[in-house]
This record gives C-alpha cells, sequence and structure tokens, in this order.
C-alpha cells in the first residue's frame, strides 16, 4: 500500500477541510493509498513523538461543513527555520530540512500534498 501525507500549512482558512475531504475520498477510490494527515504541518513530523493521524472517510465524514482543517495548521518555524533554545536560554532558527526527508522516508511516504500559500509550497 502507498502512503499518501496531507499538510495544512499557513493560516488558517474555511476551505481547508473540505480540500483534505476530497483527498481522502478520492484517494480511497484507488483502494491503494493509506492517507495521513501531519498535525500543525510539517511540524508534526519533526516533533518527538511523531504526531500524524489516519485520515479516511470516517475521520472526515462532514468535515466539509466546518471551517478550517482537522490537522491543524502554523505559519511558524518549518523546517528550514525550527526554533530552538541555545544553551543560554536564547532562541535561534536551525535547518532541520535533511531530517525531515530522512523521517518521511522512514514512513515510507510516496507523496505529499502541501495545501496553503506560497510560504508553504517554498517549503515542499
Amino acid at each position: 500500500m502507498k502512503r499518501l501525507l496531507i499538510v495544512t500549512g499557513g493560516g488558517d482558512c474555511p476551505g481547508l477541510n473540505a480540500v483534505i475531504r476530497a483527498i481522502v475520498h478520492r484517494a480511497k477510490q484507488e483502494d491503494e493509498w493509506e492517507i495521513l494527515g501531519s498535525i500543525q504541518a510539517f511540524n508534526g513530523i519533526l516533533w518527538e513523538p511523531t504526531e500524524v493521524v489516519v485520515l479516511d472517510n470516517n475521520k472526515v465524514a462532514g468535515i466539509h461543513f466546518q471551517g478550517g482543517t482537522i490537522i491543524e495548521t502554523t505559519n511558524k518555524g518549518g523546517p528550514f527555520a525550527w526554533p530552538v533554545k541555545d544553551k543560554n536560554g536564547r532562541w535561534k532558527t536551525v535547518d532541520r530540512s535533511d531530517e525531515m526527508i530522512r523521517k518521511l522516508q522512514n514512513m515510507h511516504i510516496d507523496a505529499v500534498i502541501n495545501i496553503g500559500g506560497d510560504g508553504s509550497q517554498r517549503i515542499s
């Protein structure tokens, strides 16, 4: 079975749940995809422990009437500017993009659909 990861990044908006639902319904028609959702965009992949949810027809039933996103979103951080505290307690950012790619490979993710604006797409 192939694995598809859905990510919603950037600001929250009314149509995100409808898009998530449509992706899940269409992918399930192929009957060869397991669909996962990363909590708060790519943060869910980078957090320890990883925070992803399985998205199936039952999980997305009726969500197209709700605004926002059931897998949450964020417009902070991202793998290229991940916030960390240094030993002096000051915040800095580090690039964790290589780590994110390794984690996606280890999770056997075959495809990523990133729903968001231009900043979110640059991360993808």
